[in-house]
């Protein structure tokens, strides 16, 4: 698979995280991870350094047995996240600045 192509798949997963978050008060350990696995999937196919959207551990306290990040925290750094990858890609992701990738 070409570096766009897994760029732009990333970046769709990141576009739909803000949809099917939980309404409830956390966010899982699992959704973190899946989460921060697609932010390290566009710093590898793009020169963006993402660190500051990731969720710190900080931010993850143990509900019950599972550890969770608080709902408002993870979407303040999703919808960051989110606005800044559709200033570089476009809305759609379909196109790119192609100097902030590399290319």
């Amino acid at each position: 698979m070409d570096k766009i192509t897994k760029l732009q798949q990333a970046a769709a997963m990141i576009f739909s995280f803000g949809q099917n978050l939980p309404l409830h008060y956390g966010v899982d350990y699992q959704q973190v991870k899946l989460y921060h696995d697609n932010i390290d999937m566009i710093e590898e196919t793009s020169e963006f350094d993402l660190s500051h959207f990731r969720i710190p551990p900080s931010e993850m306290r143990p509900i019950g047995d599972i550890p969770k990040c608080s709902r408002s925290s993870f979407l303040i750094r999703l919808d960051g996240l989110v606005a800044f990858l559709r200033m570089q890609m476009g809305d759609d992701g379909s196109s790119y600045k192609a100097k902030a990738i590399g290319f």
